[in-house]
């Protein structure tokens, strides 16, 4: 006999959240740290104290959706627990635990953070200057490197020396480096390697 899709769905669903994170969560778990560490914290924290002993099944839109207004504070915070919280979902969905994701139309409300328009632009040559007094001796080629390439931190830290075009004065962004691993990027950048027009 075959049983029809939401029939099963319906009898598998009895499961409870908790359970079904410790079955979905060997066959998801991130590689690299910085990503696992926020899904676990995601989980430990906001998702299992609340909704751990609830059935798959009995989650609706609403009460998920103000859960979101009212309990997670900040834009980051629901940002990475919606992010699991409905991957974990879309998952149970797929295995024919629940017939639908309740949390798929569940948006969050906090406002993303403002940044100032300062902090969105790079210092002027003047600017600059002041702020490379402040610098220690042994830090200045560095911070002059950043400053005259507009390369972020982890793509300086990635750079090696066959990547640097002394007489064309270029160096080619290859790779960014990050505290967990370093990887190629998609796009491949070349940049002058240095401002002739600037005098330190």
């Amino acid at each position: 006999m075959v049983v029809p899709v939401d029939a099963r769905a319906s009898w598998r669903s009895v499961q409870r959240r908790a359970k079904w994170w410790e079955e979905w969560w060997p066959a998801n778990e991130p590689s690299r740290p910085t990503t696992r560490n926020r899904k676990l914290s995601a989980w430990t924290v906001h998702i299992q104290p609340k909704w751990g002993k609830r059935k798959l099944n009995s989650l609706t839109y609403l009460e998920l959706q103000t859960w979101v207004a009212k309990e997670l504070k900040g834009y980051a915070t629901q940002t990475k627990v919606l992010e699991l919280l409905k991957m974990m979902l879309r998952h149970a969905v797929r295995d024919q635990r629940i017939p639908f994701n309740p949390a798929a139309d569940v948006t969050k409300t906090a406002s993303p953070p403002v940044r100032h328009p300062d902090d969105l632009t790079p210092p002027t040559e003047e600017q600059y200057t002041e702020i490379r007094k402040h610098i220690p001796v042994w830090w200045q080629p560095v911070t002059d490197f950043l400053e005259n390439t507009g390369l972020r931190w982890g793509e300086t830290a990635g750079t090696r020396r066959i990547f640097l075009d002394l007489e064309a004065d270029t160096v080619k962004v290859w790779s960014s480096t990050t505290a967990a691993r370093c990887a190629a990027r998609a796009s491949r950048r070349r940049r002058p390697a240095s401002a002739p027009s600037r005098s330190r």
